[in-house]
């Protein structure tokens, strides 16, 4: 009985070494691996071809069982996967076709494997889909997926993307400006640009909070973009958080010192607080930025008239935006050098402030 069992436990050893990895399979395996760290694709074929021919007959058996392949022999899965990837970089797509098929039966969650199927997709015209399909498998680790993703210009579809999304947000269609912008994203999850663009979606839903995240990313990917703080001061603005909105506009403007929405924006958000001299201060910048506009003028005019005594600076905007053709302004710019008019407007003015009991 002695002999029968120790023969039985041979017998399962030889049977188990013919499936593990031999002498001359690793041997093929380490020279196409050592000929594909320098990148001569063509050379490591050869070595991996090699390698094939050992496990091919087991592997077309495990095909024809359609079934994943066992853990203990996942190895006899890497001269296909190394091959299909030798075959991307030399342009012989059929062969990395086949070899793909042969993969995904055995291993379907083959991040190489997955990558060049994407890039597939991509040539077969599923841009969108193939664009994201090997960034997600480059995140992963797939060395092949991101070089496929660099060749096929999928940067550039994610622009694309977020040019679509920007006509949407125009027309006001922010549900297909976020379709677009969120794949834009999975191709491109870096851009700044694309956060920005969707927080404006997100801003236009009246979904501040969702808003405020994405403009965070924004601006943390884009620092020096003044566009990413105005749109993040007006969704600071909408949740009442005056402060961080101004800090916003103070580096909005700092980096585009011309960029009147920001001044005007940070003049409303002063008003609030009372900041009179805040909001003459950049009143004033929104006049020299725009100087037609007899709104403004008459705005700065309004605040000197509460604030000063003898009302000389504030005659000097009212007649400004009388000029500039602003209607409101008209009666005080007619009237400021008639002293028994203006001293009744005072006087009527004291009693405006004093607080109604």
């Amino acid at each position: 009985m002695k002999k029968i069992y120790l023969l039985s436990s041979l017998l399962l050893v030889i049977s188990n070494l013919s499936f593990a990895q031999t002498a001359e399979f690793k041997k093929a395996i380490d020279s196409g691996n050592q000929k594909y760290k320098i990148k001569s694709y063509s050379l490591a074929i050869m070595d991996y071809e090699a390698a094939i021919k050992i496990v091919s007959a087991e592997v077309d058996k495990l095909i024809a069982t359609k079934t994943p392949i066992p853990a203990d022999k996942k190895y006899m899965i890497e001269p296909y996967e190394k091959r299909a990837v030798c075959s991307y970089y030399t342009k012989n797509i059929t062969v990395m076709r086949a070899d793909l098929e042969k993969i995904f039966i055995l291993d379907s969650s083959n991040v190489n494997a997955k990558g060049l199927k994407a890039f597939d997709k991509f040539q077969a015209g599923k841009k969108t889909e193939g664009c994201i399909g090997m960034k997600t498998e480059a995140i992963k680790g797939s060395e092949v997926a991101g070089q496929a993703h660099k060749d096929c210009f999928c940067n550039n579809e994610a622009i694309v993307l977020a040019k679509e999304a920007i006509t949407s947000n125009n027309m006001k269609k922010y549900d297909e400006a976020l379709v677009k912008l969120e794949q834009a994203l999975k191709i491109l999850p870096d851009s700044g640009y694309i956060h920005g663009e969707k927080g404006k979606s997100l801003m236009g839903k009246g979904d501040y909070n969702g808003a405020l995240k994405s403009l965070n990313n924004a601006v943390s990917l884009t620092k020096k973009d003044y566009k990413s703080y105005y749109t993040r001061a007006l969704a600071y603005q909408k949740l009442n958080q005056i402060d961080s909105a101004m800090n916003d506009l103070n580096e909005c403007v700092k980096l585009k010192p011309t960029f009147y929405e920001a001044y005007l924006l940070r003049a409303d958000l002063a008003e609030q607080k009372e900041m009179w001299n805040s909001v003459i201060f950049d009143l004033k910048n929104c006049i020299k930025l725009k100087p037609t506009d007899g709104k403004l003028d008459y705005r700065v005019a309004v605040i000197l008239d509460k604030q000063d005594e003898d009302l000389i600076d504030a005659c000097t905007y009212y007649k400004s935006a009388n000029a500039k053709g602003y209607e409101e302004a008209a009666e005080m710019a007619a009237n400021c050098d008639n002293i028994k008019y203006m001293k009744t407007h005072e006087k009527n003015s004291k009693k405006e402030k004093m607080p109604t009991k």
